[in-house]
């Protein structure tokens, strides 16, 4: 079994008693705490609409790094495609990727924080609808306007 770091979740060797990206003693925390980083809790792998809809802010705020690549979006063509896979990944994989990442005291910890980004990602999409409805209305009737029909 490996061991992960307390501090930065990096993944170490067995014998390792230091971690080897940040030099924090490993023995710091209990093996059962240890062991509970590598189990994660089937409750908690669900869709989180924050690592969705708002992935690199998201990623930063719970060390899932891996969320950065939603940049690939500068590419030219291929780069709207990969940053929706991305995003998606993000989607569906995030809560597990979190709870490996970033350490909280309890699950509900962990829960509480993530259903604050899930409320999050969906204010982003209701508001993102919400806005390119109104954007499409404002055009419709752009147009209608300078073609001169009356209704």
């Amino acid at each position: 079994m490996n061991r992960y770091c307390p501090k930065c979740g990096n993944m170490n060797n067995d014998e390792a008693v230091f971690c080897n990206k940040c030099g924090t003693e490993i023995n710091a925390m209990p093996q059962e705490l240890q062991s509970n980083l590598h189990n994660i809790p089937q409750d908690i792998k669900s869709w989180n609409m924050g690592a969705f809809m708002q992935t690199a802010i998201w990623g930063i705020a719970n060390e899932v790094y891996e969320a950065l690549w939603v940049f690939v979006v500068i590419i030219p063509i291929i780069g709207w495609i990969a940053a929706l896979a991305i995003m998606i990944w993000m989607g569906i994989s995030g809560n597990e990727l979190a709870y490996k990442k970033k350490h909280y005291d309890t699950i509900n910890d962990f829960k509480q924080a993530q259903n604050t980004w899930n409320r999050a990602g969906w204010i982003t999409f209701i508001l993102s609808m919400l806005s390119g409805f109104i954007y499409f209305i404002v055009f419709i009737i752009m147009g209608i306007a300078e073609t001169g029909l009356n209704f």
